[in-house]
């Protein structure tokens, strides 16, 4: 058997947004990432990150909260609304227990991480968030599928009443009706010819 190249899925590697209005620290960002097993891409500007979202599978997306045009949060919040299964981190100097509870509240914040960051907490959130993302597009996926099946079961059963449901005995044995076995048995043997008359 021959394969060809179109027959082989192209997997593609995760995305990694990353979005900071300072160039300098956007940059340190992209960079503590390199070793990530995923394509970085970044942006200064929240409104075209909003736009990557839109357009592109991001897996995670890595903000700084404090940005003048759209605080962190709010970037979380809208980016969940367009790609629910986006994994969503902020980058904070200044965490507050409001700005927490309305990152966990608004747009389920993943994880916060302090600046000035670690780079190797940096790198450990994000690929424990690249799993996360796995793991959310698998349920999705699992659930779409179950979705797809009731539909299908629903449509038999409307046209077949009775084809999706299975009888089971007592035992937890599936019980298998002949039809035809049920209307003898309804007539009697001795109905039968050659059956049931003694010799």
């Amino acid at each position: 058997m021959t394969i060809t190249t179109s027959e082989v899925p192209v997997v593609s590697r995760p995305i990694v947004l990353c979005v900071d209005d300072d160039p300098a620290l956007l940059q340190a960002i992209v960079r503590s990432l390199g070793a990530v097993d995923a394509e970085i891409i970044s942006t200064s500007k929240p409104h075209l990150a909003l736009e990557m979202i839109g357009s592109k599978n991001i897996a995670v997306l890595v903000s700084d909260h404090e940005m003048p045009d759209m605080t962190g949060v709010e970037l979380a919040t809208a980016a969940r609304r367009l790609r629910p299964d986006t994994v969503r981190i902020l980058l904070t100097g200044r965490q507050t227990f409001e700005t927490a509870l309305q990152g966990i509240n608004e747009c389920e914040v993943f994880r916060y991480i302090n600046k000035p960051f670690d780079t190797k907490t940096l790198r450990r959130v994000v690929t424990e968030a690249l799993a996360r993302h796995s793991e959310l597009v698998a349920m999705s996926t699992l659930a779409a599928r179950g979705s797809r099946r009731d539909l299908i079961t629903n449509a038999l059963e409307s046209e077949f009443p009775g084809l999706t449901r299975v009888e089971r005995s007592s035992d937890g044995a599936y019980v298998a009706r002949d039809p035809a076995a049920e209307e003898l048995a309804d007539i009697g043997l001795a109905a039968l010819p050659g059956i049931g008359r003694s010799r």
